[in-house]
């Protein structure tokens, strides 16, 4: 799989468009959705889904020897190639394949080597239209268009049914051919007005020729840029190899120039339909903020972008969450929706709606970006986006909120554990307490006199004579996810990270083996600030061995269900390296004891340093790394931590 955070295209072992079975693989745009309705990401055509013949006979590596496919991250190019023989004649194949890292351009190109001259055919199976330009061929699909450009090279017969390439005397130089797939916004396609109000065609941008060459060069250029900042690691090479490829795919998953925020599986299948989730927020945000703050602003400016339809969310949602009727009319409460799409409108259509602590997790989510620099100061979601929320979380509380009473709840939401629903669930509860705190406190989590003094309600947090609970009427028996953790981290609450190691003792064995990825990597973050390095080793490694069994580390959500690629799980897995093992924490306050610190935006938060490395690994050099538009380097050993200035 390939991708740019424009388009998503699945490359086959024999290095086509098609799988084992003979189907089409999967290829998809970043702005390709329905535009009503549950606003589902649209398949199309794989433009790789090209057949090759050689004397009439398919081309298939099972029939062949020296098989070799490989994935090289350092310059995003996938090669494939093996010997085949066709009516007694050998045939050496090879194919490689390249996304531009910036544009929709996709390149392929083919190479045979034979003993003698023999025929080749190349179909493509959605071409519907051939028309000659000077530089060679111009193709438009069938199902969406774009523009093609096809180059070959030796003798060469176009025709309706394929482009033949003639083999000649040279059996060193056989022929060529290249494909560049050159994608423009699609006439097709529709834009969402502000707010989601309603849908308006969009004029087709022109495409532009452009070659093999031209593709390649762009991602030697664009890669050799991105890997300046790298985590280099002394350790075993499954370790390192595994952070390299969390890299690789997440740094290409998401594009600023895309329209939408990034899904789980970002342009890799339908799972999740391409809507986006508090994933995008809580899990990819954090994982790539310091390593390429370019590409993930496109996060936050997904959020910014939706502010207002967020707002139409709460009214269309009323008769889950509004008290009254004066409550309707109000252009003051925003409510972010569990799935997201094009419209920004909610378009979950089960019992997953009552995640209300999306609301939170985009504000928690934004005020970090905003701490990095990475928001939009003038954006209407900076200027009232906390204003909006708080409104939200005090018209659902029990009672509304003020201040007047000791206890407020929160009653049926969905918890993170998403196998229950019930009331007071931790994670939401301290979001929702957090935000409201946030109208009169930006500097930490106040006491409850001073929220009473502002007139800011205080909420109940479930808890026992041990421990804080994961909701009301918690029986301990087990959940699909890691959620009471996360009042540790991500959201650091002084009075949990108190509890860190009796919260984990409580809850850490209680997940289920087949649930979601992310839960070992928080689990991995939170062993590592409390000191427990060997378990906090042992679970990074679970939170990414057993789901990265497909070729090329492709990563899945589950165990037991081999479905790719799964962005939030790399981001978690990525998150325990930084957060974790580097020591890396964004907070209020000064981390004690860091090596090192800088305060952030504003001067209302701080990150801090301070390294937990576990003892298989020697040291790591995490390059060039960005804050507030500034690089540096840092260097940790067992023995010390360095932060030095970058390139």
């Amino acid at each position: 799989m390939l991708w740019n955070g424009l388009v998503g295209v699945r490359i086959g072992r024999d290095g086509s468009g098609f799988g084992a079975d003979g189907k089409e693989l999967s290829f998809f745009q970043i702005d390709e959705f329905d535009p009503r309705g549950e606003e589902k990401i649209r398949s199309l055509a794989n433009p790789l889904a090209i057949a090759t013949k050689i004397q009439g006979q398919p081309i298939d590596p099972r029939r062949g020897r020296d098989y070799l496919q490989t994935l090289d991250m350092r310059t995003g190019v996938l090669k494939t190639g093996w010997t085949q023989e066709f009516g007694g004649h050998t045939v050496k194949i090879q194919s490689e394949t390249v996304v531009d890292p910036d544009t929709r351009a996709i390149g392929q190109r083919w190479r045979f080597e034979a003993d003698a001259a023999v025929p080749v055919t190349q179909e493509a199976a959605y071409i519907s239209q051939l028309e000659t330009s000077a530089s060679g061929q111009i193709l438009k699909l069938s199902r969406q268009p774009i523009a093609v450009s096809a180059k070959w090279e030796g003798s060469a017969m176009g025709g309706k049914d394929g482009l033949k390439l003639l083999g000649n005397s040279d059996p060193a130089h056989f022929g060529a051919s290249t494909w560049t797939f050159n994608y423009g916004q699609n006439p097709n396609e529709s834009e969402v007005r502000p707010g989601g109000a309603g849908f308006k065609s969009v004029k087709p941008i022109p495409v532009p020729e452009v070659t093999f060459d031209h593709v390649q060069h762009a991602a030697a250029d664009g890669w050799a840029k991105r890997w300046k900042t790298d985590i280099e690691i002394d350790g075993p090479v499954e370790d390192q190899q595994a952070v390299h490829s969390f890299l690789f795919y997440l740094r290409s998953a998401i594009s600023p120039k895309g329209k939408m925020g990034i899904s789980p599986f970002a342009l890799s299948n339908v799972q999740y339909n391409g809507h986006v989730f508090w994933d995008a927020d809580i899990w990819v945000l954090p994982a790539l903020a310091l390593i390429d703050p370019s590409v993930v602003k496109a996060i936050p400016a997904y959020r910014e972008a939706r502010f207002t339809a967020a707002k139409m969310n709460f009214t269309k949602g009323l008769s889950r969450t509004a008290k009254t009727e004066t409550e309707v009319a109000s252009p003051a409460i925003a409510e972010y929706p569990w799935e997201s799409s094009v419209s920004g409108l909610e378009v979950a259509i089960g019992s997953s709606r009552a995640e209300y602590h999306i609301s939170g997790s985009v504000l928690w989510s934004y005020e970090m970006a905003q701490s990095l620099g990475l928001t939009n100061p003038t954006s209407d979601f900076a200027k009232d986006g906390v204003r909006a929320l708080a409104a939200f979380w005090r018209q659902r509380m029990t009672p509304p909120g003020s201040a007047k009473v000791a206890e407020h709840q929160i009653l049926d939401v969905m918890s993170p554990d998403e196998n229950h629903t019930g009331n007071n669930d931790l994670y939401t509860n301290l979001l929702a307490q957090w935000t409201v705190d946030q109208e009169f406190a930006k500097t930490g989590w106040p006491s409850d006199q001073e929220r009473t003094a502002h007139d800011v309600p205080v909420l109940r947090l479930p808890k026992d004579d041990k421990s804080f609970l994961t909701y009301d009427d918690d029986k301990f028996k087990g959940y699909k996810q890691a959620a009471a953790v996360l009042g540790i981290y991500p959201l650091q609450y002084p009075p949990a990270e108190k509890q860190a190691k009796a919260m984990m003792e409580r809850f850490a064995d209680k997940v289920i083996k087949n649930g979601p990825a992310m839960t070992d990597s928080v689990h991995s973050i939170i062993w590592s600030r409390i000191g427990e390095k060997e378990k906090a080793y042992k679970a990074w490694k679970a939170s990414w061995e057993d789901f990265t069994q497909s070729p090329f580390l492709l990563f899945s959500e589950k165990r037991l269900k081999p479905m790719t690629y799964f962005t939030t799980g790399a981001a978690g897995s990525l998150q325990s390296v930084l957060f974790g093992f580097l020591g890396i924490r964004i907070d209020y306050q000064k981390e004690p004891g860091a090596a090192w610190t800088t305060t952030l935006q504003n001067g209302t938060r701080w990150l801090s340093i301070k390294p937990n490395l576990p003892s298989q690994w020697k040291s790591v050099k995490f390059k060039n790394f960005t804050v507030l538009g500034r690089r540096y380097t840092l260097t940790v050993t067992p023995a010390a931590a360095t932060v030095a200035p970058g390139e």
